[in-house]
């Protein structure tokens, strides 16, 4: 009697080591569990903030480098955030800057215009006193008044006296300059058979006179003109420059959103690897307390048969 009571009891324990050295072996068996919890820019290739300042085809040693953790993806993140506030700042100073300098330029441009209409007066009072007197109508003025408030004040000022010139050869070849561009004139002042077609004094006699009216006309208008453009040329430096610092600040916004969405889609994917692994773990721990109930209930069975 002692032997049978014994009998089942180092059965059992034996089964009991047997499942142990199962479990291990299934342990062995199973993958390691991957980790997902590398930095957010691991597959993205950008190029680190400091080379947007600089010329392109500069390479950056650690442009592709990954970062190590959430931790660092949230400074990066921050760091980004702050310089895209300091260009908005740097934005708004130059808007403020560029406000201030267009109210400064239309009042060189208004103070321009009315000394560009002043100086226009005395182009007749000029040619009044010359054989082109009766060849001179308010085309002329108006060619002139074109060049000057279509064109920056040093370019228009270097073309007068061809345009004047131009619009008598036209005159004198029976061409109406009412219908010609102060394009067309200069071309036609330039054009050597046109020139030749008058009479050679009268070609001389326009030279002087384009030369004299542009004379007049520098004389009167040069700080103005020459403020003018300045103030023009200040503003399209700014002008440059604030789309220089929105392009900036979209290609912040742009590599913060990647940043962002990377991180987004990490924290998904390690909850959803977690999530699985966890199914994963408790499948196989209800497979074997199941297996190790249907062992104990067939040992048990063979153990009343063998009783």
């Amino acid at each position: 009697n002692r032997d049978k009571n014994e009998q089942p009891q180092q059965q059992e324990q034996a089964s009991q080591q047997q499942e142990q050295t199962k479990q291990q072996e299934q342990a062995k068996k199973q993958p390691k569990q991957k980790s997902h919890s590398s930095g957010g820019n691991g597959n993205i290739n950008l190029p680190p903030l400091e080379s947007l300042f600089q010329q392109q085809g500069s390479n950056v040693s650690n442009a592709d480098t990954p970062l190590s953790s959430q931790q660092s993806n949230g400074n990066e993140l921050s760091q980004i955030t702050n310089r895209i506030q300091d260009l908005f700042v740097d934005l708004d100073k130059h808007r403020q800057m560029y406000e201030v300098l267009s109210q400064q330029y239309l009042q060189a441009n208004e103070i321009y215009e009315k000394q560009l209409l002043q100086t226009m007066q005395i182009i007749p009072i000029l040619l009044a006193k010359t054989p082109l007197n009766n060849m001179t109508n308010e085309d002329l003025l108006h060619h002139v008044n074109s060049l000057f408030t279509s064109m920056p004040y040093s370019t228009a000022i270097d073309s007068v006296n061809q345009v004047i010139k131009g619009y008598y050869l036209a005159k004198a070849n029976g061409v109406d300059p009412s219908s010609l561009s102060t394009t067309d004139l200069t071309e036609i002042a330039e054009n050597p058979v046109l020139a030749k077609s008058v009479d050679e004094n009268l070609a001389q006699f326009l030279e002087q006179m384009g030369e004299i009216l542009k004379y007049k006309i520098k004389s009167n208008m040069d700080k103005v003109g020459a403020l003018k453009d300045q103030y023009q040329n200040i503003l399209k430096e700014l002008e440059e420059k604030g789309k220089l610092y929105k392009s900036l600040i979209d290609a912040y916004k742009f590599e913060t959103k990647l940043d962002f969405d990377m991180n987004k889609f990490n924290e998904m994917m390690n909850y959803r690897y977690t999530s699985l692994n966890e199914r994963r773990n408790y499948h196989n721990q209800s497979i074997n307390l199941r297996q190790q109930k249907l062992n104990l209930e067939r040992e048990k069975a063979e153990n009343g048969k063998s009783s």
